[in-house]
């Protein structure tokens, strides 16, 4: 029995050394998060394996805390995506109905994404207004004139 908690007692030691790295490497801002989530996720299954019989050594539970850790990068990277999405149509509607509202009639805006940052922004149905909207717009979103275009 001795040997047991003395076994379980080292993992807990070698496993808490690892999460320490781990979290020192990881720095802050959302990679600090999903690590944080790992590193909890790697613990509770260290501290659980022996208990429950599963036999899972450290570097079993490191595999499954990495591939867990990629899942959930993953779904934040998807879920960021979608935020920039909603972001961009949001920005097309505003920017529309603010255009609307200066009386330039009825305009199409369409943003293009990079990553999460709108690059560009092209406008459809301007009528020749391109020198008076141009700035309308780069004064509403800050965007550079050569990142708008018209057709």
């Amino acid at each position: 029995m001795s040997v047991f908690i003395s076994a379980y007692i080292s993992r807990i030691l070698i496993a808490g050394f690892v999460v320490f790295c781990a979290m020192a490497a990881s720095g802050r801002g959302g990679s600090a998060e999903i690590m944080r989530l790992a590193c909890a996720c790697f613990m509770i299954i260290i501290m659980l394996s022996p208990i429950l019989g599963l036999g899972l050594t450290l570097t079993d539970a490191a595999s499954y805390v990495k591939a867990l850790e990629e899942e959930i990068s993953t779904a934040v990277e998807a879920s960021r995506r979608d935020a920039a999405r909603e972001t961009v149509e949001e920005t097309e509607c505003q920017l529309e109905a603010g255009l609307a509202a200066m009386g330039y009639g009825e305009v199409t805006v369409d943003c293009v994404l990079s990553g999460s940052d709108i690059e560009s922004i092209t406008v459809t149905g301007a009528d020749g207004q391109d020198d008076r909207i141009g700035p309308a717009i780069s004064g509403m979103t800050g965007m550079p004139m050569e990142n708008i275009y018209f057709k």
